[in-house]
């Protein structure tokens, strides 16, 4: 309750917790337990308050995960977002990652029309950053078999450098007004 985390998928056993102690530094972070039977996956959902966010100022997402085992079948990653009117838009293939590390490792999943393609729903919107209701960081192991835990911690975005640079002109011109005020 009150959290923008939770899972999407028929795999009740695969529900995200929140866990102290087990995040970078110690921090809080979300334990997701997975128990794969043949080719299983599981999504982890981010789900925006508003029902619908402006992602156009964003590039790409960072995300710190580890998982407790590395499995012989490796564990995929791919981000997927849905828009208003039920699209659902995943990264291709070519772009998945693959998640075997059992310390914390930064992944850089972008969100761009060359990176991804609809995979469900419906709708007329083609893939369009003005419309995300959710984003999902789908885990999948290939061939089956086993279970790990899969630890997520320190979910950001990262704006475009046009943003940045809007930024970084905002902060020098209000600390010119700081310096011209003090003189």
């Amino acid at each position: 309750p009150g959290s923008p985390w939770g899972r999407f998928g028929s795999a009740i056993a695969d529900n995200p917790i929140a866990k102290t102690g087990t995040g970078v530094g110690g921090s809080v972070a979300m334990d997701v337990p997975l128990n794969y039977v043949g080719g299983n996956n599981a999504q982890v959902v981010y789900y925006f308050s508003s029902g619908s966010s402006n992602l156009t100022s964003v590039s790409a997402l960072t995300i710190d995960m580890k998982v407790s085992t590395a499995l012989a079948a490796n564990t995929i990653v791919a981000v997927a977002e849905e828009q208003a009117d039920g699209g659902i838009y995943q990264t291709t293939a070519t772009f998945s990652q693959v998640l075997t590390n059992t310390d914390y490792q930064t992944f850089t999943l972008a969100l761009n029309t060359a990176n991804m393609s609809k995979v469900a729903g419906g709708g007329a919107i083609t893939f369009d950053l003005t419309q995300v209701k959710d984003l999902r960081i789908r885990f999948q192991n290939v061939t089956g078999g086993g279970s790990q835990l899969i630890y997520v911690d320190n979910f950001q975005a990262i704006p475009e450098p046009s943003t940045l640079a809007l930024m970084v002109s905002g902060i020098c011109l209000g600390l010119g007004v700081i310096r011209r005020r003090r003189s």
